[in-house]
This record gives C-alpha cells, sequence and structure tokens, in this order.
C-alpha cells in the first residue's frame, strides 16, 4: 500500500517590518526586569530605533508580533521554582505550541538577558528555556544572552551593566545609522512615552493653574504635608479606609492587617516591622512564591495634592492617555485625574 508523504506546512514571510524597530519585551515579578528592559529600550531609541518597551503578555504581544520588528530584545527574571513571572506566562505558553512550525521564527535577531539568583537551584531557568525555545523555532541570536546574578557583589548589575554597554557597542558597529544622522545626545530628553490630553474641548490648556488653592487650605492649615514636607508614619487619621472596589485587580484578596508592630529600636535608621495579615479561607503557597501588596490613597491626601497643583478647575475631566511610541498597539483610553491617583 503506497503511503504519502506528508505535505510541509508553510511557513509564510513574515508581516511588514518597522524599518530599524527594536521590541524590549520583559517579565519580571519585583521590577528588576522592567526597569532593565526600559534602559535597554532608551539605549535603542538614542541609536535611533523606532522602539517599544512592554511585558512580555502586554497588549498585542503574540509570537506573530515578534516578526515585525528589526530586533527584539527579552528581559526575563525567574520566579519561584525556576518559573516565570506571571506576567511572561501567556507569550511562553504560546512559544511553546506544537503546531508552531520549527522555522516560523527564522527572520527574528533577537537576545535575552536573564535575572536569578544562583542560590536556587534553578537558576536563571526562564531565561535559559525562553532563549533555546527561541532557537527551535529559528530565531537567530544576534548578541550574545546574558545572566545577573543577585549573589554578585554588585547584585544583578555586576553582570547586566557591562552587558548592557556591549549591546550599545553591537548595535552601534552591526546597525549603523545612515550618514547625517547621529544618536540621540545622552544630555537630551527622550520623547514623553505618553501624552495626556484634556479630552473636554473648554479645556484648551493642561498647565497647571497658578498658585489657587481651595478655600479649606487657606484657613491656616495645621497638616503637616502642606508646611515642610512629611513622613507618612507621622501622619495620624480618622478617616474611613478608600474602598476597596475603586479599580478592579484580577485574582486579587482582601486581606485585613491584624499586627504592624516595629521590631527595630526607635532610634536605630531602619524601620523594620513585623507584620501579620489575615484573610478569609486558606490559600495555597510554596517558599519562593510572591505577595504583592497594592497601597491606597486617602481621598483627603488626593484632595491636597491636586489642590496643591493647582488641578482643582481640571481634577474631575476625562482625560485621553495616548501611547506616543512608534507603533502603539492600544487605542486610548480615558479616565479622571483623580482615577489616576487614587487606586
Amino acid at each position: 500500500m503506497a503511503t504519502t508523504a506528508p505535505v510541509p506546512i508553510p511557513i509564510p514571510f513574515p508581516p511588514t517590518r518597522h524599518e530599524r524597530s527594536a521590541l524590549i519585551l520583559y517579565a519580571s515579578e519585583t521590577g528588576t526586569s522592567e526597569d532593565a528592559a526600559h534602559l535597554l529600550g532608551a539605549i535603542a531609541q538614542r541609536l535611533r530605533f523606532a522602539t517599544r518597551v512592554a511585558a512580555m503578555d502586554g497588549v498585542g504581544v503574540n509570537v506573530n508580533e515578534l516578526r515585525k520588528y528589526t530586533i527584539v530584545v527579552f528581559a526575563v527574571s525567574t520566579t519561584g521554582q525556576g518559573e516565570f513571572p506571571a506576567n511572561g506566562r501567556k507569550l511562553w505558553k504560546s512559544l511553546l505550541r506544537k503546531s508552531i512550525p520549527a522555522g516560523y521564527l527564522r527572520h527574528v535577531d533577537f537576545t535575552t538577558f536573564g535575572f536569578g539568583d544562583q542560590s536556587y537551584v534553578k537558576f536563571n531557568w526562564a531565561a535559559r528555556k525562553l532563549h533555546r525555545r527561541l532557537q527551535q523555532l529559528g530565531a537567530n541570536e544576534f548578541y550574545a544572552r546574558g545572566e545577573g546574578d543577585e549573589q554578585h557583589d554588585e547584585g544583578t548589575d555586576g553582570a547586566f551593566i557591562p552587558w548592557s554597554l556591549g549591546f550599545k557597542k553591537h548595535l552601534v558597529e552591526n546597525y549603523p545609522l545612515p550618514d547625517g544622522i547621529e544618536p540621540i545626545p545622552d544630555e537630551e530628553f527622550l520623547p514623553p512615552k505618553y501624552i495626556l490630553q484634556i479630552l473636554n474641548p473648554e479645556i484648551d490648556s493642561t498647565t497647571p493653574t497658578q498658585n489657587k488653592t481651595s478655600p479649606k487650605m487657606n484657613e491656616g492649615t495645621n497638616d503637616p504635608c502642606l508646611k515642610e514636607g512629611f513622613d507618612a508614619a507621622d501622619l495620624i487619621t480618622d478617616e474611613t479606609p478608600p474602598p476597596d472596589d475603586i479599580i478592579s485587580i484580577p485574582g486579587h484578596k482582601v486581606l485585613t492587617l491584624t499586627k504592624n508592630i516595629r521590631i527595630t529600636a526607635a532610634d536605630h535608621f531602619q524601620d523594620v516591622r513585623h507584620i501579620v495579615l489575615e484573610m478569609e479561607g486558606n490559600i495555597h503557597y510554596e517558599p519562593g512564591d510572591v505577595l504583592t501588596l497594592f497601597p491606597k490613597n486617602f481621598p483627603a491626601d488626593v484632595n491636597s495634592l491636586i489642590d496643591l497643583q493647582g488641578w482643582t478647575s481640571i481634577a474631575d475631566k476625562p482625560l485621553q492617555v495616548i501611547d506616543s511610541a512608534a507603533h502603539p498597539t492600544s487605542p486610548p483610553f480615558t479616565a479622571a485625574i483623580l482615577d489616576l491617583y487614587f487606586p
């Protein structure tokens, strides 16, 4: 009986690439990789790359998106026992799909930098797994990958700083600018990433009004934050805490603070505390898991800031937040200025 040879899966040519463009993606649990990604993004932007910095699971980021850029850089932390941070798992799972042809990313030039801690057995596993999978899919390493170790005398910066300097040198040498075009000088500010515009046509300027405060703040207030600056620990208020549902946080749990005791001497420069949080029901956790606390502001504090900045007349006007990146992937959204300062 004759057998039919398997039909090869066609690999489409990548969609139109952005000329001289860089996609910097991060997967970060505590912000270390995110900060590094923005630093790398600034390097690329100063070398005149149209640059986008985003989480691996950011809006519009998918496997096909990787093929649209001249270079793709990943800054990836390892959390728990060799796992990806929460904001990098979706893309990682997409890359693992068996339906992706082996050479699907053959037009992608990439590199990775991993952030880890060598005291853990699975040191930098997330970045290593990602790097290996990208190569399996045909992607090309355009600059040698790097790894940072928290156990280094200088922390992860001990490896990341020299790696980032080499990254810049590599871009200068291998992606030269056209004649007559110079990099953006270090002393020159980069263009803003986001632009706020007031949607109400009655307001023609976002410039804060000058020296205007609400009447209640001019009546001999004793609020220390309005005089010489303040330490939040010095302020005591009986105000009812803000509600819990101002902004929806997926998968969040509401906890009650039952103990907050300082365990360092009062004259010690560090304020270290023993904090106990309680919640209804049980939650399963393992060593290496991370707890993220979302703070809230009291309405009175928000109003004080608005008054001090002279924003009273525009405080409740809807705003349009515009992504000024070269290749925005999400439409503008609206919010009130109170929402920006009062989660």
